[in-house]
C-alpha cells in the first residue's frame, strides 16, 4: 500500500513512509466478554506491552504464564484449565519452523481464580503449589525434564 501512495504522490514533495503496525486480532467470540475491574485478569492484561505481536496472547486471551499468574496456587495450568471448562485458542506461528501455543480465554481464567479463591474449583492436590504432593510433582516434572534433555544431546 505504501509503495502504491508512494507511486502516485512521486510528482508532488509529499513523503511516504511505510510504518508496520500490527493490529489487534479481531475475535468475535470475546465482544461481549466483561471482566471484573477489581479482578486479577485485568491486572495481568493492563501490564502488557502492545498485544496482538507474534507471538504474544490475543486479545481477551491469556498465556499459560499469564494464566499460572492468576491461579497463584495452581502450577499446572492446562490440566486445571481443562478440568474447569476454560476455553482455549491453538495459536500457531512461524516459518519454515513453526511452533504452537495455547492461549486461554480471559473470562474462563477470572471466573476460575474467583472458584480457586472461594475453594470451589476443580483441582487435584498434584496440580497445586501448597501441597506436598503438588511440590513433589513439579518436582519430579522439572527432573524429567533434564533428563530428557541430556539424553537428546
Amino acid at each position: 500500500m505504501a509503495g502504491l501512495l508512494g507511486d502516485l504522490l512521486a510528482h508532488t514533495e509529499v513523503r511516504v513512509r511505510r510504518v508496520a503496525e500490527y493490529p489487534p486480532l479481531y475475535d468475535p467470540d470475546i465482544v461481549d466478554d466483561r471482566l471484573p475491574v477489581d479482578g486479577v485478569v485485568l491486572r495481568i492484561l493492563g501490564r502488557r506491552a502492545r498485544p496482538g505481536l507474534p507471538g504474544r496472547p490475543a486479545p481477551g486471551y491469556l498465556s499459560e504464564q499469564e494464566a499460572g499468574a492468576a491461579w497463584d496456587p495452581v502450577w499446572h495450568v492446562p490440566r486445571t484449565a481443562a478440568a474447569n471448562n476454560v476455553r482455549v485458542k491453538h495459536r500457531t506461528a512461524g516459518s519454515p519452523t513453526s511452533y504452537t501455543w495455547v492461549e486461554y480465554r480471559a473470562v474462563d481464567v477470572q471466573r476460575v481464580a474467583n472458584e480457586i479463591a472461594a475453594g470451589t474449583a476443580v483441582t487435584e492436590p498434584a496440580w497445586r503449589t501448597d501441597t506436598g504432593e503438588g511440590r513433589g510433582a513439579r518436582v519430579a516434572l522439572a527432573a524429567s525434564r533434564v533428563s530428557r534433555r541430556r539424553r537428546s544431546r
